[in-house]
């Protein structure tokens, strides 16, 4: 089952028209405006109320149900807190005329023009070539308004989903503070990294593309999770949707004592997720977009002194906006 964070938002946005004439002609009454909402703030790279200042819209509109006049093919739009919001172009309600609009935001940013297309007439935004990892690839679209009277006329009603999945790991451990460990690195080899994707009229396809890329995660600065006082590390990327019975992370841990004992060990660990019980959250075998896959490893000493000792998975996940962990620990 899908599930998405819903996005609602009122950015009254004035988008000028394509003619010095039609500006002359119109009243600012008329001019198209959004209703934008986004969820908690969390990190970088997340599309989120408090953070949220930037999104791109395509909108068409048609007289006849036949042919499309585009009013703003990825115009981007920006604002200050949720707010503020300032398009690089105007439109205006046409008296009488149906719209189309789909919307996105990479990241709190927006694609090249040759990453993104644009159909009216089924409402559809597809995405080529895009290149998952370290941004929120959210969107939404609205095929329902009908201008009957423009100056009257309300905002655009968005709901934004989810376009990919959240893969967080976190590290821990029951070690005292007499030890410091530390992750060296952390990447997913074999996967889909870039891929293409259409989302028509609501819906989100299946993405496609080769398992031949590789996430990298960033670990730099990591302090050290065995410190009394430090919180354990979460590291988080935004990964292509895709089956993960064959993919693995690999991982490799330090640990020092201050004395002799300074050594390092790499895990390779397998990401498949097999649900407890049929609760519609998420798939078997399968990263699912708006879910949160959180991979906890709880790492001691031993686990990586140890020439035999290996980690394992159990997992539960749940949706964006709230998540289960899934825990694994060396035994």
């Amino acid at each position: 089952m899908k599930k998405s964070l819903l996005f609602c938002g009122v950015a009254a946005l004035a988008f000028a028209s394509c003619t010095q004439n039609e500006v002359l002609d119109v009243n600012e009454n008329r001019a198209i405006g959004f209703d934008v909402f986004v969820g908690k703030p969390t990190r970088t790279g997340e599309v989120v109320q408090a953070s949220f200042s930037k999104f791109a819209v395509y909108g068409s509109y048609t007289t006849d149900n036949l042919s499309w006049t585009p009013v703003y093919q990825n115009v981007t739009v920006n604002g200050t807190n949720n707010s503020n919001w300032t398009p690089e172009k105007q439109a205006y309600w046409q008296s009488g005329a149906s719209y189309s609009f789909c919307a996105y935001s990479n990241g709190n940013d927006v694609l090249a023009d040759n990453k993104v297309t644009f159909d009216a007439a089924t409402t559809k935004l597809s995405f080529t070539n895009y290149e998952a990892g370290e941004n929120d690839l959210v969107v939404a679209s609205n095929s329902t308004i009908t201008s009957v009277n423009p100056s009257t006329q309300g905002g655009v009603q968005l709901s934004f989903k989810h376009m990919l999945s959240k893969v967080k790991f976190t590290f821990k451990t029951d070690a005292s503070d007499n030890y410091t460990m530390k992750v060296n690195s952390l990447k997913i080899s074999n996967a889909i990294k870039t891929g293409s994707c259409d989302y028509t009229n609501g819906t989100i396809g299946d993405w496609a593309g080769i398992a031949d890329g590789e996430y990298i995660y960033t670990v730099t600065g990591l302090t050290d999770f065995a410190a009394t006082s430090g919180a354990p590390f979460e590291t988080v990327m935004y990964l292509i949707p895709q089956a993960n019975a064959s993919l693995e992370a690999t991982i490799s841990v330090n640990v020092t004592d201050g004395g002799a004992l300074d050594k390092t060990k790499t895990f390779n660990v397998p990401l498949k997720y097999t649900p407890a019980t049929v609760d519609g959250k998420g798939k078997a075998n399968e990263w699912t977009e708006g879910y949160v896959y959180n991979y906890i490893a709880t790492i001691n000493p031993d686990d990586i002194t140890s020439d035999v000792k290996e980690i394992e998975f159990t997992t539960s996940v749940d949706t964006w906006t709230e998540s289960n962990d899934q825990n694994w620990s060396a035994n």
